[in-house]
């Protein structure tokens, strides 16, 4: 009887330490997205003319930036909720947004006659994928 009533704090425990992991490299990884989203817009910029480009570019700036300071803002002031389960809906949001951006790569940067840029966009997908499902 006594390991039922601890099981609620047992869990918002467990459920903070994985929010520590989940948000301990969340604001570098963001940086690093807006890093590579600028490479794979210069890139494209200069070789075509996508007309959704500069939109695509604002979105992903605005989206990495939030979800990178969203880890900042963990980091500093982690009681802002209470509940630790309002950080993670907080944090599958913003993974929503982000992997948002990154499916309208295809939209905004995949050119239909040119075969080298169609790879390369590619591979930085596949690169942002592989590292997403460490993170």
């Amino acid at each position: 009887m006594k390991a039922r009533r601890n099981a609620p704090a047992r869990h918002t425990a467990v459920l903070r330490d994985r929010l520590d992991m989940m948000f301990a490299s969340i604001t570098w990884s963001q940086m690093l997205a807006v890093l590579v989203s600028y490479i794979l817009y210069s890139i494209h910029t200069t070789s075509s003319d996508s007309p959704y480009a500069i939109g695509w570019l604002t979105l992903a700036i605005v989206a990495f930036t939030l979800r990178g300071s969203l880890g900042l803002v963990y980091r500093y002031a982690p009681n802002i909720f209470p509940n630790p389960r309002s950080w993670l809906i907080i944090y599958r949001t913003a993974a929503v947004l982000a992997g948002s951006v990154w499916g309208l790569t295809g939209l905004a940067f995949f050119p239909a006659e040119d075969q080298t840029l169609q790879i390369f966009t590619l591979l930085i997908l596949a690169g942002v994928s592989a590292g997403a499902l460490t993170s």
